[in-house]
């Protein structure tokens, strides 16, 4: 946000002009008897007849201010700024303080380009005078030149005197020169004072208040914004860019903004928590989320949460209460086995409630441990009968089970390395979890990416792997022997870390700028609601590259709102390959149209009709391109259909008497919008009849009434 009291050479001429022409109107009034060369030279000023110019001579009394000043401008007029300003001097050196004369000079120095002098003359000025019209006049100069080192400077005099515009120009300098804490101050205090302040220095204002407001300040801030019609970014918005560098700052917001609903942003709320060491409160925050009412909470973040915080066993008193269902077999059997391994197989019954499917199929071992605690020898008989026939090892690790032997039971499950995945499974479903992701671990370390030992591995890492799992995932990407394993280990690695840190490594990798990287890219970070890497992605995409059509559907949903330009040509891509849509060759048809290639537009329009031969908006688009093509025939026709499709409601009587008045009828549609207004007063709808005001002020003028349409307009007339 700028503002610049500029005054350039032109400006400067023109106000020295102006005041030495006032001062020479005053020699004027004494000069009527007879043509004095005073007279005589007021005349050729007046006529601005410059080619004589000089100054009057001593004898015509040289230094009364009204001869004075009428030399000076024929000097200045005939282009003599030179020998103005050494005049200037020769006065100046008898009346040093004649501070009139300092100002002449001070803008005659700016007129002749020297700047640097006209600074110091004009600060000599404002430091005698102390004046707000000197101190202007230094800033204005001091802009002028492009220092705003100075400006800011000078500025600071100002004090209380300084204008609501000139206190945001101070808060742009401020923070130009890194001093955030003053912008801020200056822009709050004065917002907070009632006054409008500029859009610039609102968008300044938000940006400044993300780091320097204290938390109570954030609600009545961007309450008495959006009440003075400003726009405001979103809450979780703001608690992003809070949190980034003022965790504590966010949590305390967070907290006001759930004043009065405990569960608001109770999850925003927890990881802030969580990341400020306060895990008492998170958790009990978590419980108030477990005893809330099924569905106050979804059920994907009551998940999250638990895993992310490391309390699952909290998930079993939600599935016991009912607050969690319709589990996927891979979450029903994780649960279960942490059930287990927690000694509360009690909760079992609750998980089979509660899941979808057959969860035992996918651990056939614990399967089998839990029909043996239950009794269940059918099913003892039914999930050994999946298990790999090994009857040595599962002699060896009954006995062991038997014998209470858990050191030789590890030894007996770590040794299957003939089946690595279920060694594991059973490893993990024992209580060995490290021991099972060793294994797991080894077994991948070879093994493709899509290879169901890495599933299970990631699997048992869940959504959110620690760091050093996710550095495994990254150098396994890294030791790809070829393009297409690159891209895929990175993939699993982008689904899996932060937003900010996969972007990084897929846009880092040297196929980053292929079809598939960029395409993942655009996914996450539309996922994460990074707006601007979203756009970078589709730029990348948007490159000349052939995309199948496909590819181009997939960009669709994703594209970032506001980027009118990218979704244009991600439609015209679409359009070339026959994949378009009819609302998108709709916007096509209207993009092309504002822009006069209408050959174009009709093409669109066309596609567009094909799709939705009754959409009354589409069909006054193609009469307005036939009306611009000069096809007044087509376009009537066009404009009637529209008519006919246009439901006659107060919503669309503006729509119906724009179609009508195109179709020859201007009186018709004044007709049906003085009869809305009448219906939108009688309402009390003041929108809809200023609205309809101007649309009849219009129609007025269209049926040879323009006076009747100014008194319409002017408020006089109904």
């Amino acid at each position: 946000m700028t503002h610049r009291l500029r005054i350039t050479p032109h400006r400067l001429g023109a106000s020295v002009g102006i005041v030495l022409l006032g001062l020479g109107a005053i020699a004027t009034a004494s000069a009527l008897m007879a043509p004095s060369e005073t007279a005589l030279l007021q005349a050729s000023v007046s006529a601005r007849d410059f080619g004589t110019a000089r100054l009057p001579s001593r004898d015509a009394g040289t230094d009364a201010p009204g001869r004075f000043a009428l030399g000076l401008r024929a000097l200045i007029g005939a282009g003599r700024t030179d020998a103005a300003l050494a005049e200037i001097e020769r006065r100046r050196t008898a009346r040093p303080d004649d501070l009139s004369l300092r100002r002449q000079r001070a803008m005659l120095l700016g007129t002749l380009g020297r700047t640097a002098d006209q600074q110091t003359e004009l600060a000599a000025i404002a430091r005698r005078t102390a004046r707000a019209d000197d101190i202007r006049a230094l800033i204005a100069a001091a802009a002028a030149r492009g220092d705003w080192r100075a400006e800011r400077g000078v500025f600071l005099s100002l004090a209380g005197q300084a204008s609501d515009a000139e206190t945001e120009r101070l808060a742009a300098l401020d923070a130009k020169a890194g001093d955030q804490t003053s912008a801020w101050h200056r822009l709050a205090t004065l917002e907070a004072s009632g006054r409008r302040i500029s859009p610039p220095a609102v968008a300044q204002l938000i940006a400044l208040a993300a780091t320097h407001a204290p938390a109570d300040a954030f609600l009545p801030l961007y309450a008495r914004l959006r009440t003075a019609g400003h726009s405001v970014p979103p809450l979780d918005a703001l608690l992003d860019t809070i949190a980034a560098t003022r965790p504590a700052v966010a949590l305390a917001l967070a907290t006001q903004a759930a004043a009065g609903d405990p569960l608001r942003l109770a999850e925003r709320r927890i990881r802030l928590l969580e990341a400020a060491g306060q895990r008492a409160p998170a958790l009990a925050l978590f419980d108030r989320i477990i005893a809330a009412p099924a569905g106050t909470v979804s059920q994907a973040a009551i998940v999250r949460l638990a895993y992310d915080l490391d309390a699952v066993p909290t998930l079993f008193r939600a599935i016991a209460a009912g607050r969690l269902a319709r589990l996927p077999p891979p979450l029903a059997l994780d649960l279960a086995r942490r059930a287990v391994a927690a000694g509360q197989p009690g909760t079992i019954p609750a998980i089979d409630a509660a899941a979808v499917g057959d969860w035992r199929r996918l651990d056939p071992w614990l399967a089998v441990q839990l029909a043996r605690r239950a009794g269940d020898r059918a099913g003892v008989r039914r999930y050994a009968a999946m298990l790999p026939p090994d009857r040595t090892a599962g002699i060896e690790e009954a006995m062991a089970r038997a014998a209470g032997d858990r050191t030789a039971l590890r030894d007996i499950l770590m040794g299957n390395g003939k089946d690595p995945a279920t060694a594991a499974e059973r490893l993990i479903a024992d209580g060995f979890a490290a021991d099972g992701e060793r294994l797991l671990l080894r077994a991948a370390a070879t093994a493709a990416p899509g290879d169901p030992i890495v599933a299970r591995l990631l699997y048992l890492w869940g959504p959110r792997p620690r760091p050093e799992r996710l550095a495994w995932l990254l150098a396994r990407a890294h030791a790809a022997p070829d393009t297409g394993g690159r891209l895929e280990w990175l993939r699993l690695y982008a689904n899996r870390a932060p937003p900010g840190a996969a972007l990084a490594a897929l846009a880092g990798d040297p196929a980053g700028g292929t079809t598939p990287s960029l395409l993942a890219r655009l996914a996450i970070a539309a996922g994460a609601g990074r707006r601007a890497d979203a756009a970078a992605a589709v730029n990348g995409l948007l490159d000349g590259r052939l995309l199948a059509t496909a590819e181009l559907r997939r960009i669709v949903p994703l594209l970032p709102a506001g980027e009118s330009r990218q979704r244009l040509a991600v439609y015209a891509r679409l359009a070339g390959a026959g994949g378009a849509t009819p609302r998108m060759r709709c916007d096509l048809a209207w993009s092309s149209f504002a822009t006069r290639r209408l050959d174009e537009a009709r093409d669109h329009a066309a596609a567009c009709l094909a799709g939705n031969p009754d959409d009354s908006a589409a069909l006054s688009l193609a009469g307005e391109i036939a009306q611009a093509a000069g096809d007044d025939t087509a376009a009537r026709r066009l404009y009637a259909r529209a008519l006919a499709a246009t439901p006659e409601t107060a919503k669309t009587v503006a729509a119906r008497a724009t179609l009508i008045e195109r179709l020859g009828r201007p009186r018709d549609a004044l007709a049906i919008v003085r009869a809305a207004r009448a219906d939108a007063l009688r309402d009390g709808d003041a929108l809809q009849d200023k609205a309809l005001r101007a649309l009849e002020a219009r129609l007025l003028i269209a049926t040879g009434r323009p006076a009747a349409a100014g008194t319409l307009l002017a408020g006089t007339g109904r």
